[in-house]
């Protein structure tokens, strides 16, 4: 099924609107001395109509009938919408439907202009089409209500989710051959709709199922070639940006790696469910490529940075790469003060802003390989390439560089070529994403941990959160394992040593 258009019910599916009617309607009662109705009582109006609602109020004075109801009427309408308010999270489900390109329309027994000034004052804008009563048009639950909504569209009936709260809208539902959603989140229940194909709690609960019944809610990556002068936090606004302009539902937006806005290349961007990951993919391996300016130091340790000092250079590039090599294997380093490291909570680069000067903890790293592209030029400029573990600064190795070399070192160009197992060659561009030319990558190929595959049995165990034998996985090692499901990431579980069970690190619903 995909979900093309959802047609919803007015009174009591969008609007909280048994307040307004039931002050009405005792206003009417009181003005007219019969004895006044409580808000249960009113239930019904909201689906079988004023008439149904005010006789049952008179009961045996049905001599008041037409009194009462002008009564009623006059005080509803110099009244309306005081008290009524969307049902919580409405506002949230029809701008995310909205977003995603899937038509929205109302379908009403309240006359044609009511209908339409009520969703002018609560939903403007959001609504495609507006259907209310109209000379010549049967009302809700008779077959026409819902044809003028449905020629309109010009959508097939499969592709269409009707939401209601009534056993008005269930009949409305029924007699079109529609997908019915019953709507619990008003004073309707279950037992009250029985029949209903679907029953929906929340507006939250609506968003999921028709999020996922369109493969609109995407979890994955995007491997992005970021360009210079943007942040990686800009980057991640461009892309969904883009991302939702084509129609996806972006809940959660995240990347493994910050970038400089100087440096370009490989940013893995995660979507939704895949942020979860994050901490596996940073604690991959990167490359780089790096243009190296010798004999100036700055603030920052890079180009962008202000002018501190310069010193004089002497280096050939034998000396070059000889202190390059030198670099190889694990040791300390001492991050940038601009960077995005926190300490006390506050990042680093907002405490070098305001000129406070504090001591950082050189963090063991490794130099996986390093090696020089170029010849040192007359600007004392040069390429060098360098594979390096989670959390080594390119820039602090410029510095350190330099200062081996009794000089000053800086990051003029910084290019990323991998993250991970991802390369700049398998990178999509800005505009590429814009044109709907790009490769979502599934969660599943995003970790390089042992997979196993899991029955239904061991399934019901893990979305528990229950922890698991050596041998109901069948799994003889003590590392953390990725859990597949119908070939889907189901979870991460790690060995605990003192329960001498595997447990559940991550687990994705």
């Amino acid at each position: 099924m995909d979900i093309k258009l959802v047609i919803f019910d007015l009174d009591g599916t969008l609007l909280y609107t048994i307040k307004d009617i039931n002050i009405a309607l005792n206003y009417a009662l009181k003005g007219n001395n019969l004895e006044e109705v409580s808000v249960e009582e009113c239930l019904y109006m909201v689906g079988s109509g004023v008439d149904h609602l005010i006789k049952k109020a008179v009961k045996d004075n049905s001599n008041f009938f037409d009194k009462v109801k002008a009564d009623y009427i006059n005080y509803y309408k110099e009244h309306n919408m005081i008290h009524t308010n969307p049902y919580q999270g409405i506002m949230h489900l029809l701008k995310t439907l909205k977003q995603a390109g899937i038509k929205l329309a109302v379908l009403s027994n309240k006359p044609q202009a009511d209908s339409e000034a009520v969703i002018n004052h609560y939903f403007n804008g959001l609504f495609d089409y507006v259907a209310g009563s109209k000379d010549g048009v049967k009302l809700k639950p008779e077959i026409d209500a819902t044809n003028q909504v449905l020629d309109y569209f010009k959508i097939d009936k499969d592709d269409v989710l009707y939401l209601g709260d009534s056993d008005i809208d269930l009949l409305t539902a029924k007699n079109a051959s529609l997908l019915m959603g019953a709507c619990l989140w008003g004073y309707r229940k279950k037992c009250e709709l029985k029949g209903a194909d679907l029953f929906f709690n929340s507006a939250k609960e609506v968003e999921n199922y028709i999020v996922n019944n369109n493969h609109l809610l995407v979890n994955g990556a995007i491997i992005y070639n970021k360009p210079k002068g943007i942040t990686s936090q800009d980057a991640l606004i461009d892309i969904k940006h883009e991302l939702t302009r084509n129609g996806l539902v972006i809940e959660k937006i995240g990347h493994a790696g910050t970038l400089d806005p100087l440096a370009t290349g490989v940013l893995i961007v995660l979507l939704n469910e895949a942020t979860k990951l994050s901490n596996y993919i940073l604690a991959e391996d990167k490359e780089y490529i790096t243009t190296c300016k010798l004999g100036i130091k700055t603030d920052t340790y890079d180009i962008d940075g202000k002018v501190v000092d310069k010193k004089e250079v002497n280096v050939t590039n034998k000396l070059l790469d000889e202190t390059l090599n030198s670099f190889l294997g694990e040791q300390l380093q001492v991050p940038p003060m601009y960077s995005a490291i926190k300490v006390d909570g506050k990042k680093l680069y907002d405490l070098a802003r305001n000129n406070k000067e504090i001591e950082i903890d050189a963090r063991k790293i490794n130099i996986l390989s390093i090696e020089r592209l170029s010849d040192i030029n007359e600007e004392f400029e040069f390429k060098f390439k360098t594979k390096v573990s989670k959390g080594t600064y390119i820039r602090s190795l410029c510095n350190d560089l330099g200062i081996r070399l009794n000089s000053y070192g800086i990051v003029k160009e910084l290019f990323r070529t991998k993250s991970g197992k991802f390369s700049v060659e398998e990178a999509f561009s800005i505009d590429d994403i814009k044109n709907n030319n790009y490769k979502i990558i599934e969660i599943i190929d995003l970790i390089d941990l042992e997979k196993i595959e899991v029955d239904d049995f061991i399934y019901n165990k893990v979305i528990d959160g229950k922890m698991l034998k050596k041998d109901e996985l069948n799994y003889p090692n003590d590392n953390e394992v990725a859990l597949i499901h119908n070939n889907k990431l189901l979870a991460i579980y790690y060995y605990d040593e003192n329960m001498d069970r595997y447990k559940a690190r991550r687990v994705w619903n």
